[in-house]
């Protein structure tokens, strides 16, 4: 599990780089002014000259430190709207692994976390829209622009600002991995409420 640093400070990586990782809050900008040299500009969103198309004040939480473990998650609502997942996550990586059995395996998360003697959190992220979002945000939260992820997260927090390993032992009864070659054919569904991978 990487640190919230890693994922900030990160090179160049479209998937998992976010500059604005575990910031507490945006705030929506309808007026700037700039001064220097004697002279003064504004820039507001209800006029005709100057207009400020769109500008955002983000604040971070100095104090929110730990590690993140992220997953794409197959849900009901994602099957409402579609049968597989976005192509982009294929820029993850050269292979992909599902876990066909998320309660044990979170279980076995648990055990190793309760073991180190840290607080941990999991949950699915909920998306804003950075031109139009308001208010408090929290490590649950991220941008728009990674929605195609569908990710759920797991939070550790941890004052150490380097990696987190999890000794959880095997997984190979709970989960299964492939080539990345198959991941544009892997389709799921739902029959009796429980999701079912196929590949086509």
């Amino acid at each position: 599990m990487n640190s919230i640093n890693f994922f900030k400070e990160m090179e160049e990586d479209e998937q998992r780089k976010d500059l604005h990782e575990g910031i507490e809050r945006i705030e929506q900008v309808t007026w700037i002014k700039i001064e220097g040299k004697g002279k003064e500009i504004e820039f507001r969103k209800d006029t005709k000259e100057n207009i400020l198309s769109s500008a955002q004040l983000r604040v971070a939480n100095p104090e929110l430190e730990g590690n993140l473990y992220s997953m794409i998650a197959i849900t009901t609502d994602l099957y409402a709207k579609t049968d597989k997942l976005d192509k982009r996550n294929m820029e993850f990586g050269d292979s992909f692994l599902v876990i066909f059995n998320p309660k044990e395996f979170l279980n076995r998360i648990d055990k190793a976390v309760k073991i180190l003697e840290l607080e941990y959190y999991w949950n699915l992220v909920s998306y804003y829209d950075e031109e139009s979002h308001n208010g408090n945000l929290g490590i649950f939260n991220k941008s728009k622009k990674y929605e195609h992820q569908n990710e759920f997260r797991i939070f550790v927090e941890n004052n150490k600002k380097e990696e987190l390993i999890l000794n959880i032992g095997s997984i190979e009864d709970v989960s299964k991995i492939f080539d990345i070659d198959e991941f544009e054919r892997l389709r799921f569904k739902i029959e009796n409420g429980i999701i079912n991978e196929r590949s086509d």
